[in-house]
């Protein structure tokens, strides 16, 4: 397969993922697991499709420094959803003690999907403005942006040594 037809695939295939996660959101009962599909899932599922178009184009000794590359994105990407995850549990725990996340209208956030949404949005610094916390939910807001601007940190060290060309 050439380049173009990869790109061509990877393009194709990104969009109907979307499309399915857009239908999930917009469909799926609220506050149903399925809600959760499109914050985990779509990672894990861009990531592969990153592999899969890189191994198309790449000659056979580039190969292994792809896989090495690829294992470096999809550690990257399994451990973000991890952490935005274990926070929304935390904004969830936060809230049951009284601190939540409200909305714009002033209803207090009471799914997970809401709290995992929330989380995926302050962990990558997106911030819509669409929900904002309160009381302890700041300070653990404020500490999971510490922490993921860490860990991004240490990801883009560690997948820059297992992929530079010029290794000690």
């Amino acid at each position: 397969m050439n380049q173009g037809n990869a790109l061509l695939v990877a393009v194709i295939v990104v969009l109907l993922v979307s499309g399915a996660f857009w239908a999930v959101l917009e469909y799926a009962p609220e506050g149903s697991a399925w809600h959760l599909l499109p914050y985990v899932g779509g990672p894990f599922l861009g990531a592969y499709w990153f592999y899969r178009w890189t191994e198309e184009l790449a000659t056979e000794p580039e190969r292994q420094e792809h896989r090495t590359a690829f294992y470096g994105l999809f550690y990257f990407v399994f451990a973000f959803a991890f952490l935005a995850v274990a926070f929304a549990a935390g904004f969830m725990a936060a809230a049951k003690l009284g601190h939540s996340v409200v909305g714009r209208e002033g209803h207090c956030v009471a799914t997970f999907s809401e709290f995992a949404y929330f989380s995926v949005v302050t962990g990558s610094t997106l911030g819509y403005g669409d929900l904002r916390p309160l009381g302890l939910a700041r300070l653990l807001a404020c500490c999971q942006v510490v922490e993921f601007w860490l860990f991004l940190a240490v990801a883009g060290l560690l997948v820059h040594r297992t992929t530079s060309p010029i290794r000690r």
